[in-house]
């Protein structure tokens, strides 16, 4: 059985996500509606950590640019951190590396958010 773990902290004004499991299309829908659930309560500053993401498929992918285009409507944005070498060469294939900025530490993403280094 597939499964996913959101792991949800708030941190300095941003809100992380910590995945953990499997990102596909029995999961997706999850991660999409907390998205979603965060966005109606005024959330736009979101940090997705990766690192304890197992596998992501395609439809994982699709959540990501769907949820980016919903937060961006609201002015915010949201910034991916610690990708495992799996996903980070996803993204790079799939051409989704222009579309978000990818962090390795959670702490850099967050602080990116204050006009920080990347």
């Amino acid at each position: 059985m597939n499964r996913i773990e959101i792991e949800i902290y708030e941190y300095d004004g941003v809100t992380g996500l910590v995945l953990v499991g499997r990102l596909d299309e029995s999961t997706a829908p999850a991660l999409s509606d907390e998205i979603s659930r965060l966005l109606g309560t005024g959330v736009t500053k979101f940090v997705i950590d990766l690192a304890r993401l197992d596998f992501m498929s395609s439809a994982g992918l699709g959540i990501f640019v769907g949820a980016a285009q919903s937060v961006r409507e609201k002015k915010g944005d949201i910034k991916l951190a610690r990708p495992t070498a799996f996903v980070q060469r996803l993204l790079g294939v799939m051409g989704f590396d222009d579309l978000f900025q990818v962090f390795d530490s959670s702490e850099s993403a967050v602080a990116a958010f204050r006009g920080s280094a990347r």
